[in-house]
């Protein structure tokens, strides 16, 4: 609690007004020491772009030799290319809606901001920053309200001068945007201080400053710019007081806690989340679904001196109203820089071997004469009339025919001096990646295609510059957005264009909701370049397009063609007004009409029964429409019952879920019962498994077993049925044996009559 209220104390917009100027004061004289060797690049660029190419110790020494310092400015030409590249080919800007729902709000705002950026020329303003740009590295624009047009206001958006610029000293991002403080040192005249801000008339007064290395403390601002050395006295004016317009950005923590009955986030600052601590308990609220995230706010005030006047918000709390353009980044220096830095070389040694050749073209010409004493009646008459032409150069008598008069020998215009000067000037548009063709000075014969691929090409070196030029649109887009909705007051009426060209009146209230809109930056139609290669697209496609495109559609495209906008306007008022005149009768209409009337009366009759199938559609609809409606009742009312059960519900569920806590533990146990009779039948089934497994091998040993005991129970069948038969035959055998033996026997006597045997008497 005591680091948040520690912090908090930090916040300048927070501080006393005496411990806030100080505070400006001392971020300001950081941050311009850091930027002074900025400053003193920045003065020798400008100089250059206006010919003053030469310092004041070369021209001292230049002036003592009686040589002039000639100076052909090759460096403006190059910045006034690019800047002509630019305003060929000037961007607007375009609101794209997140939602869709904003489609129409986005082309008012785009209509809105395109007034408000026309009424204050903003398209002139941007085109001299970029200047600055593309000379010194950067370019400055701001926007502000000026309530010098009437009590409305009117929204301004101005250039200005790159010198009364401060910003942060850690910034490194192209157009600075990670800049947490910028600063604007404002001249103003006494008289203007005085309307303005009276309170800092207390402490400051017309003439008064301090030493660039003066103390941090309360003290009063100097009437010029402390940081900008190298001023002369001719730009100080005692009469003028310096205001400072500082804007500094401050991230504030902010906490986003989920509410749970609304689930949606609910917002504190650092108060209300030490208050929420300390009402729930740290480690209850610790506990809620909480984020920590920076709330970043901008904020502005006016210092002169140890006094503050108008601390508060910026007018886009989002950012700050001074928007820049940055050019090329020097890492080691930590600067910005344009394209004047590349040429400051070759036009300085271009300038120096002019003069250098200029000098020894004049001294060799005449290169002096040796003579001896008294050859001569005076010397420096001799001096004076030996180099003019025509004029009569009096010696004494025998010189010339005793040779006592010997003209010095010319050491002649030196082998290589004209290349290296050359070298010199053509190095000029090298070293900053300019061409010929994009200066429009190429001495040689080449084809249309290929110098427009050349310029193409030299224009793609330049496509940082006009990188950073479509990020500032982006930003200063966002910027009018909110000046808009801030200053316009929502009863204006506005007369802005529409997208299809046609002026129109609008209310600021129509869009009381607008919401964040996507800014795409493209070239504007309206730029020379861009009629020109869309007119050059056109042209082999118009005959055609002549007769197959619609006359709306082709003067859109007129839009694009050199005609002058007048007559272009004039075009489509005519074509206007043959649309509203009604078309000649065309024979295949009429007769179109004539079969129409002729079946006309058939199509009555048809529409006669129709109309009564209709008024049964509608009788049966009429009876649909009262079935539903008592079906959405009959389902309302389950609806409620539904909802009365699921009540009911819900306190069984509570009930339930003690029985459950209840015979949880029952539960546990039968539970470790299931699980030992589950692993008792996976063992089971593992064996099973086992048995499946060896149930091939096995039957692979017992088949042929199986076909023994078969062979052999065959064999026991065959020696059972041979048992049989012969027990059989056995019995048989017996059977006769016995009847045999029980039958009659008879006495067999030989011839003798002697008994010889018995036989068995036959039976009948």
């Amino acid at each position: 609690m005591d680091d948040t209220a520690l912090e908090r104390d930090e916040y300048p917009s927070e501080m006393e007004p005496d411990a806030l100027a100080a505070w400006i004061a001392a971020e300001r004289r950081k941050d311009s020491d850091a930027a002074a060797t900025w400053r003193e690049e920045a003065r020798q660029m400008y100089d250059f772009v206006a010919g003053r190419q030469w310092t004041p110790e070369d021209m001292a020494v230049l002036d003592e030799q009686g040589r002039p310092a000639v100076t052909f400015n090759r460096v403006a030409p190059l910045v006034d290319a690019v800047c002509g590249a630019q305003l060929a080919n000037r961007q607007e800007m375009t609101f794209l809606p997140r939602s869709g729902d904003d489609g129409g709000k986005s082309e008012l705002v785009g209509g809105v901001v395109r007034w408000v950026r026309d009424e204050c020329d903003a398209e002139d303003e941007e085109s001299n920053a970029f200047r600055d740009t593309v000379i010194c590295g950067m370019g400055w624009t701001g926007t502000s309200v000026c309530y010098d047009y009437g009590v409305e206001g009117k929204i301004i958006e101005e250039r200005i001068d790159p010198f009364e610029m401060v910003w942060d000293r850690t910034a490194r991002k192209k157009n600075l945007a990670d800049a947490k403080r910028v600063g604007r040192a404002l001249r103003l005249s006494e008289t203007d201080v005085r309307a303005t801000w009276p309170q800092f008339f207390g402490a400051v007064k017309a003439g008064q400053g301090i030493p660039p290395d003066a103390p941090s403390g309360h003290r009063t601002q100097p009437t010029r710019d402390q940081y900008a050395d190298g001023d002369s006295d001719t730009q100080r004016d005692d009469d003028i007081i310096e205001v400072f317009h500082a804007q500094w950005c401050e991230e504030r923590p902010e906490y986003h806690v989920l509410n749970d009955v609304t689930q949606q986030p609910t917002i504190l600052d650092a108060e209300q989340w030490e208050a929420l601590g300390e009402q729930l308990g740290m480690e209850v609220r610790d506990g809620l679904k909480w984020a920590k995230r920076k709330d970043v706010r901008w904020f502005q005030a006016y210092q002169c001196g140890g006094e503050v006047a108008e601390v508060g918000e910026c007018p886009d709390p989002q950012g700050p109203t001074y928007k820049v353009i940055t050019g090329r980044w020097d890492r080691n220096k930590r600067q910005f820089y344009g394209l004047v830095r590349e040429a400051i070389d070759p036009q300085k040694w271009a300038n120096k071997w002019l003069v250098q050749g200029m000098h020894i073209l004049n001294t060799s010409a005449k290169s002096g004469v040796l003579y001896e004493e008294g050859a001569v009646k005076d010397a420096r008459l001799f001096e004076e009339s030996y180099a003019k032409a025509g004029s009569l150069t009096e010696v004494a008598a025998g010189a010339l025919s005793g040779g006592r008069l010997i003209p010095k020998q010319s050491a002649g215009f030196p082998a290589g001096f004209s290349d290296l000067m050359q070298f010199a000037i053509s190095s000029i548009p090298d070293v900053t990646g300019l061409n010929r063709e994009m200066l429009g000075s190429a001495n040689r014969d080449q084809p249309g295609i290929l110098e427009a691929q050349r310029k193409q090409a030299a224009q793609s070196t330049l496509a940082p510059l006009f990188d950073s030029l479509r990020r500032y649109y982006k930003n200063q887009g966002r910027l009018l957005l909110v000046f808009c909705q801030k200053y316009i007051p929502p009863s204006k009426w506005l007369r802005v264009t529409t997208p299809d060209g046609d002026p129109a009146m609008v209310q600021l209230a129509m869009m009381p909701d607008m919401t964040e809109f996507d800014i795409i930056v493209d070239q504007a139609p309206t730029s020379p370049n861009q009629k020109t290669e869309v007119w050059q697209a056109l042209q082999p496609m118009l005959p055609v397009l002549v007769k197959e495109v619609p006359a709306p559609i082709l003067l859109k495209m007129l839009k694009f063609s050199p005609l002058p906008e007048s007559v272009v306007k004039d075009m489509e008022k005519e074509v206007q007004a043959m649309a509203q005149q009604p078309p000649p009768p065309d024979p295949a209409m009429m007769k179109a009409q004539a079969d129409i009337q002729t079946t006309q009366a058939k199509a009555q009759a048809e529409l006669a029964l129709k109309a009564a199938e209709m008024k049964q559609a509608q009788e049966m609809a009429q009876l649909e429409y009262q079935t539903e409606l008592r079906k959405a009742q009959m389902e309302l009312e389950v609806s409620r019952m539904k909802a009365e059960q699921e009540m009911a519900l819900a306190r069984m569920k509570s009930e339930h879920d003690a029985m459950m806590r209840q015979q949880a533990a029952d539960t546990d146990v039968a539970i470790a019962e299931r699980k030992a009779t589950v692993e008792n039948e996976a063992r089971a089934h593992q064996m099973k498994s086992d048995k499946e497994i060896l149930a091939a091998p096995v039957a692979e040993m017992v088949a042929p077993l199986r076909d023994a005991i078969a062979s052999l129970a065959e064999l026991q069948a065959q020696i059972a049925e041979q048992g049989q038969r012969q027990a059989e035959h056995l019995a048989a055998l017996i059977a006769d044996t016995k009847r045999l033996v029980s039958a009659p026997r008879e006495v067999v006597r030989d011839g003798n009559g002697k008994i010889s045997g018995a036989r068995i008497a036959m039976m009948n």
